[in-house]
Order: C-alpha cells, then structure tokens, then sequence
C-alpha cells in the first residue's frame, strides 16, 4: 500500500513538474499580453489622434468623439467614406496610404469626405457597424450605408473603382 501512494506521489509530483513550465509560459504570455493591453490602452487618445500625420492629414477627418457621428457622417451633403482600422494594425497604414492616394487622384474628390476612427477608442461603432475585421471602408450618404470594402485590396486600382461605384449609386438615387 505504502509502496502505491509513494508511487502515486512520484507520479503526480512529474506530472505537475511536466506542466509547470507550461503554466509558467501561459503565466508570463498573460502578464505580457496584459502589460501591452494596458499601454496601448494608456496611449490609445494620443495614437488615435496622431494616425495620419504625415500626408493625407488635409483630406482626412478623425472621428474623436461618438457625439460627431452625427455631424460628420450623418448629416454631411458629401459622400462620407468611413475608415475603420486600428493603431496596432499594420494592413491599416498601408490601406490609408493607398485611400490617400485614390482620393487625392479622384476627380470628385471635392465631394467626398474622409472620416477615419479607431476601433479600440470607439467600441459602440464596432457594434453599431458590425465590424469584423480591420480595415474596413464604408461609403455613407445621408446617413445610408451604400457599401462596404474589408481588408486592403491586392490591386490599387481596386479602391478608385469602389469609390466610382459608391458616386454612381449616389446619382442612381438623386
């Protein structure tokens, strides 16, 4: 009997040890995870506000407050395109730069108004839009979704045709 337990004991004793440099990964990819949540959580008003610095900034409007929803996408006479992305997400910057270019290159540019906002600083928009994935492209007139791109397109030209294509079903129904 003795000989059993002891025999137990040892078993359950390498099992444990067997699992406990699991655990102790488990453990520090949590504290890491928690640790990288809470400084972007800490840097998230700054980074949201500062996405597009370099160029685009004169064509682009960020979304800083759900009260501007109303304002800015809602009631604006423009075709809205509406950005969602993220600042931790790398297909977003490359997704705005080739916005950019498209917009600027567009010979409506004139008529349309780009509003960007972060996903993280604007949770309820997530719920509203039911955004799946980052980034994502909404084309909105007069507070109607007309369409909607997900993911950053292979082919550059993809975009200026998803843009040509929002302004025609604005003329359809004007």
């Amino acid at each position: 009997m003795f000989a059993r337990s002891l025999f137990n004991t040892r078993m359950a004793n390498t099992a444990r040890s067997m699992f406990k440099p699991v655990q102790m990964m488990r453990q520090a990819r949590f504290n890491f995870m928690t640790l990288n949540q809470n400084m972007l959580n800490a840097q998230n008003v700054q980074l949201s506000r500062n996405f597009c610095t370099k160029e685009g900034s004169e064509l682009m409007d960020n979304l800083e407050d759900i009260s501007e929803w109303e304002t800015k996408v809602i009631q604006n006479d423009k075709l809205v395109l509406l950005q969602a992305s993220a600042t931790w997400c790398g297909p977003c910057k490359t997704f705005k730069d080739k916005l950019h270019t498209c917009i600027s290159a567009h010979p409506k540019k004139d008529s349309i108004s780009w509003i960007h906002f972060d996903i993280d600083a604007h949770k309820e928009l997530v719920e509203m839009l039911d955004i799946q994935s980052v980034p994502t492209l909404y084309s909105i007139k007069s507070g109607q979704i007309l369409d909607r791109m997900i993911g950053t397109p292979e082919k550059d030209e993809a975009m200026g045709e998803f843009i040509d294509k929002s302004f025609e079903q604005v003329d359809e129904e004007e």
